[in-house]
């Protein structure tokens, strides 16, 4: 598939993402009037949004299965799914006295974060768009982790309601959720056609060393947004397995992604990316490259631009002049 139509495809998903999101709101701001006016034919609020929901979900299969130039994919699926699961769990905080209104917090945090993960690609990388873009099924151990937070969170509050709904932890939960969300919000729409979602091995053109920004204050605020976020999202269900399981499954992970991709790093950037690691942290504790590793890592770079090292090594032999 060459540019013109990755193009196309990404033009065709902003328009069908704006078409879900405007019918969906629309969906629900008229659902919303009706039960403030008491025209719900005798149905609860949560039954009749749940008709409502599943209107709107027929309508846009309609849509899709009768346009002749759309082309219904799997992130069409996926994001009438989203949208929908959004929408009812937003009526069911707005329009009843739930007991599971952590639970429906805790789904509209994770559609806000996914949805930004899917539009983020279809801004900059829309050559790699297709359903995994949601991150939905980023691992095994991922979804494992998911199925057993909803778990423990109904469960919880089922058989454990006074202690899980503790009104101090549910809003430091919110807010440490917030900032979570804002760093890796920050890093996706700071970093553009630089961030990706899979690693890169080799240096493109568009590639540049980014210290700015969320940039500036940790090297990686996507990995530090992302465990900020989790232990938020715990801590608002008051999660107490998950608020421990979380953190460290996750750690696990960034401790051998993140040493992979510092040593990438320096291999595109060489001493400018160790110039900027001696300045700011990861803000992941015990996470860093030993200075072997570093220096291989260097190595490597100047393997691949001898230019860099001749332009170091006369840097260095002027300094040395001045000195004597």
């Amino acid at each position: 598939m060459n540019e013109a139509l990755f193009k196309e495809r990404a033009i065709e998903m902003k328009i069908h993402t704006l078409i879900i999101l405007i019918v969906n709101s629309l969906t629900f701001i008229i659902g919303f009037i009706i039960l403030k006016k008491g025209i719900t034919y005798k149905y609860e609020p949560k039954v009749f949004y749940i008709l409502l929901e599943f209107i709107f979900i027929l309508l846009l299969f309609l849509y899709y299965f009768t346009t002749k130039k759309s082309k219904f994919k799997s992130d069409h699926i996926i994001g009438i799914i989203l949208s929908s699961i959004f929408s009812l769990s937003l009526a069911m905080l707005i329009f009843t006295n739930t007991i599971f209104y952590q639970f429906y917090l805790y789904l509209l945090t994770e559609i806000i974060y996914h949805y930004s993960e899917y539009i983020s690609v279809i801004i900059y990388h829309f050559y790699n768009l297709d359903y995994k873009s949601f991150l939905l099924d980023h691992s095994n151990e991922w979804i494992f982790a998911l199925i057993f937070s909803y778990l423990e969170s109904i469960i919880g509050t089922i058989y454990f309601r006074e202690i899980k709904q503790n009104v101090y932890t549910f809003y430091l939960g919110i807010v440490i959720t917030i900032i979570g969300q804002i760093f890796r919000i920050g890093a996706l729409y700071t970093g553009k056609k630089n961030f990706t979602h899979l690693l890169s091995y080799e240096k493109k053109k568009e590639h540049f060393l980014m210290t700015t920004g969320f940039y500036g204050i940790t090297r990686h605020p996507s990995y530090f947004g992302f465990l900020v976020w989790t232990i938020g999202t715990q801590l608002m269900l008051l999660n107490i397995i998950c608020l421990i399981g979380f953190p460290i499954g996750l750690y696990m992970f960034f401790a051998d992604r993140i040493i992979e991709e510092e040593g990438l790093l320096i291999e595109f950037f060489g001493k400018d990316y160790i110039e900027y690691k001696k300045k700011v942290g990861i803000l992941i504790p015990f996470i860093n490259m030993d200075e072997k590793e570093v220096q291989e890592h260097l190595e490597k770079f100047y393997e691949d631009n001898p230019d860099a090292k001749t332009k170091t090594e006369t840097l260095s032999d002027n300094n040395k002049d001045k000195k004597e």
